[in-house]
């Protein structure tokens, strides 16, 4: 039985621990709005994903449809901010979104909104 391999642009919103080594991300997608995908071993030395699954990772997303939930199979392109500079106002921008959007629902243009809030994120100001 094959699966039908998505790929769309995205940004990660989410993410919490499963398991031993596993993660639960929550990826804003371009094509399906918001996604819960499941990462596995992510957590481990050797994973080629995990770099790809922090907060306000940007990218090319690869998942499949599961039995019961989406599984994440690839990043690529992938760039994320500076730790330093992401503040507390995206945090809670992304909370709410995970909070208040339906699944699977596609809006342009909260992805878009998003992604100029990571631009913004990744841009160090200079004070005059």
């Amino acid at each position: 039985m094959s699966h039908t391999l998505y790929r769309s642009p995205a940004i990660v919103i989410a993410h919490s621990p499963r398991g031993e080594a596993d993660r639960v991300v929550t990826l804003f997608t371009c094509d399906h709005g918001l996604v819960r995908t499941r990462v596995q071993s992510v957590r481990t030395a050797g994973s080629r994903l995990r770099y790809g699954v922090q907060f306000l990772a940007m990218g090319e997303y690869e998942y499949v449809r599961g039995k019961h939930t989406w599984r994440l199979t690839g990043a690529h392109g992938v760039s994320y901010p500076d730790a330093g500079l992401i503040g507390e106002g995206i945090a809670h921008v992304c909370s709410d979104i995970v909070r208040l959007m339906q699944p699977e629902e596609p809006n342009t243009a909260i992805y878009q909104e998003l992604v100029s809030l990571a631009h913004n994120a990744s841009t160090k100001y200079e004070i005059a």
